[in-house]
């Protein structure tokens, strides 16, 4: 019952892993007018807001390991927090990446407004 809930929390897992870790392109920057966009904080912001998101409904949902559903928003806020932290150190270790303090940043800042959301949705 665990893994047929988190089944596309963990899709979306290998997809970040698999992006953060390939080497990088520069993603286009998208700027209009006065206002500056960085499509790279974007899509980090997007994955980790979407995924801790993602992690806290399917905590919820199984009953495999009450304690993970009981404190699902902690432990999706956690995990997804430190993944952002050690995927942006590894980045550090390849040599055509390089670790960002905004990207870990951005990451946490993704993963505290998926919780957001996902108290907005289910508990309003």
């Amino acid at each position: 019952m665990f893994f047929r809930h988190n089944i596309f929390a963990f899709i979306l897992i290998i997809i970040i892993i698999g992006l953060s870790l390939s080497p990088g392109n520069d993603m286009p920057d998208i700027s209009e007018g006065f206002l500056y966009i960085d499509s790279d904080k974007v899509a980090h912001f997007s994955f980790y807001c979407i995924l801790t998101f993602m992690l806290i409904v399917g905590f919820t949902k199984q009953y495999t390991y009450p304690r993970l559903r009981y404190f699902s928003a902690k432990y999706s806020l956690l995990f997804a927090a430190s993944l952002g932290v050690i995927l942006e150190l590894l980045q550090g270790v390849m040599s055509e990446r390089s670790i960002e303090l905004n990207d870990i940043l951005v990451n946490t800042l993704g993963a505290f407004f998926g919780l957001g959301i996902f108290y907005l949705i289910y508990k309003i």
